[in-house]
């Protein structure tokens, strides 16, 4: 629909909402192969032995201002190993829509939009040290942490996917 926050893939190509995509995939800018769609994202189905869809991306419909969702398996596989690391964690940001990147002023190419980074909550169990030190290990290729300090993103763009 023109009207909304809605993106499908056609012939391989993007269409709908703009993402901007960058030129140039080795910067790991790729266009997502294909979306949970509103009955999915509805569903909230397992994804992985430990994180339910709404544990990576937002599930309310109100704030996610989008239709659908994509999620990087390759992401979440290494999230599994982060858990594991850690003994759990919270997600505070998975996978934006392009618009609700924009409303949280969440950057032009922000990989939160491409569902290959998340913001991992600092808590009394899990430090910054901690978090990043488990995302490097398990192939993060961008870890930064906010000056709020209140989490850490990781992401995996570009990563390796054949370790």
């Amino acid at each position: 629909r023109p009207d909304s926050d809605d993106v499908c893939i056609s012939n391989s190509e993007l269409s709908g909402s703009d993402y901007n995509l960058p030129d140039g995939s080795r910067l790991g800018y790729t266009a997502p192969v294909g979306y949970f769609g509103p009955e999915t994202i509805a569903a909230n189905p397992q994804i992985s032995p430990n994180f339910r869809l709404c544990d990576v991306t937002n599930c309310d419909a109100s704030r996610r201002r989008g239709d659908y969702v994509y999620i990087d398996p390759y992401m979440v596989q290494q999230l599994e190993g982060v858990r594991n690391d850690l003994g759990g964690f919270r997600v505070n940001s998975g996978y934006r829509s392009p618009a609700y990147n924009q409303g949280v002023g969440g950057a032009t190419h922000s990989r939160h939009q491409y569902g290959d980074a998340v913001d991992i909550a600092v808590s009394s169990g899990n430090s910054q040290a901690a978090i990043q030190a488990s995302c490097r290990a398990r192939g993060a290729t961008n870890i930064y942490t906010y000056a709020s300090g209140a989490h850490v993103h990781c992401d995996w763009r570009g990563a390796n996917r054949n370790n």
